[in-house]
């Protein structure tokens, strides 16, 4: 009896290393082959009462979040308001590399067509 309960233990440790394997290994084998960069994009309106916190997130988030890999900042400008662009400038200033853009310049400081797009949601 007791034979038969650790090779059942043994059997579904084994199952749950093959499971923990798959899942740690998955990342590293479906990466793609070139190095991608990836962005951080922020839609900025009229009226953001949190716009500064939320860029002070966004900054901190591509400077020390692994998921991004040394990404890049892109303020997007979605009919924003003097004071909004203004924050967003000085912002910009401040911060090498980080951009702000009209819908219509997005794509080119995308890097043009080349786009991979992934979605992450986070909620705060």
């Amino acid at each position: 009896m007791h034979g038969d309960l650790l090779i059942l233990a043994a059997a579904a440790s084994s199952i749950l290393l093959v499971f923990l394997g798959i899942e740690l290994l998955a990342p590293a084998v479906s990466r793609p082959k070139r190095k991608l960069c990836c962005c951080l994009l922020i839609p900025v309106r009229a009226g953001m009462e949190d716009l500064e916190q939320l860029l002070r997130w966004g900054i901190n988030s591509v400077e020390w979040d692994r998921w991004l890999q040394a990404g890049r900042l892109i303020l997007v400008d979605l009919q924003a308001d003097e004071e909004s662009r203004a924050i967003c400038g000085a912002f910009c200033e401040e911060h090498d590399g980080v951009l702000f853009v009209k819908p219509e310049e997005l794509s080119a400081a995308l890097g043009g067509d080349d786009i991979c797009k992934t979605l992450r949601c986070v909620l705060y």
